[in-house]
């Protein structure tokens, strides 16, 4: 059966300058844009990096648990929101948990 996807494009492109629903954006904390350092937060203005640390803890300290993702609004990108995704070696998670 051959695997189809509809609506889905690849480009090779500056993802700040898409105008897309979303963007897709690897976090390296549990925090998403924790440090603000990004170019996407540099792009997006500073409304994204205070919708990013005012998301609920799931745990504390940890925004975004480890393979899981969060949505934030896109602040000045054309692209409407970014979805944040921790990195799978990012994780605060209790030693329970993992």
């Amino acid at each position: 059966m051959p695997f189809s996807v509809v609506g889905l494009a690849c480009a090779i492109a500056d993802i700040a300058m898409l105008d897309v629903e979303a963007i897709f954006k690897v976090a390296s904390a549990p925090v998403p844009g924790s440090s603000g350092a990004s170019a996407i937060h540099r792009d997006a203005g500073p409304g994204v990096l205070v919708e990013s640390r005012s998301l609920a803890e799931v745990y504390p300290g940890v925004r975004c648990p480890t393979g899981q993702a969060v949505l934030s609004g896109g602040g000045a990108l054309e692209a409407r929101r970014i979805k944040w995704r921790a990195w799978t070696f990012c994780s605060n998670l209790p030693q329970d948990s993992k």
